[in-house]
């Protein structure tokens, strides 16, 4: 897949204030990266700012200051994070992968959302965006609810399945968003999660 340069722009990020009534989902963060604190506070905002947007509110626990927490047995809605150090697998797609989720659908799979990060850092340095990191962990958490690619890709938006120069001037913008369709199957599918017995 080939990006097209496009200048940054850095916008800062207002988060809605959500109330006691909104689905709440938990992110358990490996990072294995060792992405520096700083982008890993920008990558929550801008995650947490596009599912407020939708209704949907985001907790996070550092599994590294955190072990304890992350030890748990893991809750309806949580799920992991792995920030990787690893270049994706070659497809043989002509797409460059950022991000696979694992949906836990298959016996002894746990829902995890993987991040290529040497291939998000390549992809933000390439285009000049700042925002590649949480607009890639978006994407991939749209996968966790939305389903596989035919059944959660769209035209455009955050779940568009190639992004091209306007994905990632919205990106950059703040202005990348589920649709209000996605944001509300992604909530029907929480609801159907906690009633699982």
């Amino acid at each position: 897949m080939r990006f097209p340069k496009c200048a940054g722009l850095i916008v800062a990020l207002a988060i809605p204030a959500l109330s006691a009534d909104h689905p709440s989902m938990t992110i358990r963060i490996l990072d294995q990266a060792h992405v520096p604190s700083g982008r890993i506070q920008k990558m929550e905002r801008y995650v947490e700012t596009t599912l407020a947007a939708v209704e949907i509110e985001v907790k996070w626990i550092e599994c590294s200051s955190n072990i304890e927490a992350c030890k748990a047995v893991r809750g309806r809605n949580e799920f992991w994070l792995r920030i990787l150090a690893q270049n994706p697998p070659d497809l043989n797609t002509g797409t460059e992968l950022l991000g696979l989720t694992q949906r836990g659908e298959a016996a002894g799979e746990i829902p995890c959302v993987n991040i290529f990060y040497p291939m998000v850092e390549r992809t933000a340095k390439k285009l000049h965006a700042e925002e590649v990191l949480g607009a890639a962990l978006a994407h991939e958490i749209g996968h966790m609810y939305l389903g596989n690619n035919r059944e959660a890709h769209s035209l455009n938006g955050i779940m568009s399945g190639v992004w091209v120069e306007r994905e990632f001037e919205e990106m950059d913008l703040g202005t990348l968003q589920f649709t209000r369709e996605q944001g509300e199957r992604i909530r029907a599918a929480m609801a159907a999660s906690n009633r699982r017995d």
